[in-house]
């Protein structure tokens, strides 16, 4: 599968190369995410060119303002609506020649079009990911591809993830928190990456993608922890609290605690956990 990915990547790379992107160029990832996010961002680094990822749910006046404020000259989008703000931002003042949809990502392939082999360094400028703007404009930081690998080998000194490992994307790849931890640490051990139909279907897709890690933000971790605590009544909720009492502790007591509540609740996840990694925002300490 991984050989299947490198095709695709060094594909869109040539196509990339041939409408003009060069090192140093930017170029905005506009979608949701989806495979065609990350064949996108490793063609735009094996060009080395600069990724400018944008919320899909971003206002049109806050997509232009990235687009111009970047200096982007090649966008690539997923759906009618997005190409159509993408399209709009073109003009006069604007760097942008080019928008890509993801429908044309098959025709791409099969032209298999050479891309150059682009010298990349740790120093050069990877990505330029924009603040929310909650407090004013939206500024851009500037990442290099030394910023995320440092992120990715130290994240790898402390934890072992490997191609067996399994995980369910569903926190948005424009931040660079799923884009470091679900993303690309786990293609730097060869991992398996799922992306979930919608925010709304994550229950319904832990079930069919049985996950081995979960990387999300405290609310999700905190919702399923109130429906657990709310569904507990009368004896289930006197097993569940000692349960809980036990903690980490080994023994008998806890294989029991194991078996007759945490199993059950680690199956509502898919039943193959090992670990779940919180960020974004403190984590309540119980």
């Amino acid at each position: 599968h991984y050989q299947a990915l490198h095709q695709s990547i060094r594909a869109l790379a040539g196509f990339l190369h041939q409408n003009g992107l060069s090192k140093g160029d930017r170029i905005g990832i506009y979608m949701q995410n989806r495979p065609e996010w990350v064949i996108t961002d490793m063609a735009a680094y094996a060009l080395g060119a600069v990724v400018v990822p944008i919320y899909p749910t971003l206002s049109e006046h806050d997509v232009h303002y990235i687009i111009n404020d970047s200096g982007l000259k090649v966008i690539v989008v997923d759906d009618h609506d997005r190409f159509q703000i993408s399209s709009r931002a073109m003009g006069d003042h604007s760097a942008l020649t080019t928008v890509i949809t993801t429908h044309q990502f098959s025709d791409i392939q099969a032209k298999k079009i050479d891309a150059p082999h682009v010298r990349v360094q740790r120093d050069d400028l990877a990505s330029i990911v924009y603040t929310s703007g909650t407090t004013g404009q939206q500024k851009g930081v500037m990442l290099t591809h030394g910023n995320f690998l440092s992120n990715v080998s130290d994240i790898l000194s402390v934890y072992d993830i490997s191609s067996r490992d399994t995980a369910l994307s569903f926190l948005p790849l424009s931040h660079v928190f799923e884009r470091t931890a679900g993303y690309y640490t786990l293609i730097a051990r060869g991992a398996t990456i799922y992306y979930a139909q919608s925010h709304q279907t994550v229950a319904q897709d832990l079930q069919a993608v049985k996950p081995t890690l979960i990387i999300s933000v405290p609310r999700l971790y905190e919702k399923i922890y109130e429906k657990i605590m709310s569904q507990a009544t009368g004896l289930k909720k006197k097993l569940l609290n000692w349960a809980l009492s036990l903690g980490k502790t080994k023994g008998i007591r806890a294989k029991v605690a194991d078996y007759l509540v945490f199993s059950k609740i680690r199956n509502r996840t898919g039943g193959n956990l090992r670990f779940c990694v919180s960020g974004g925002a403190p984590l309540a300490s119980h």
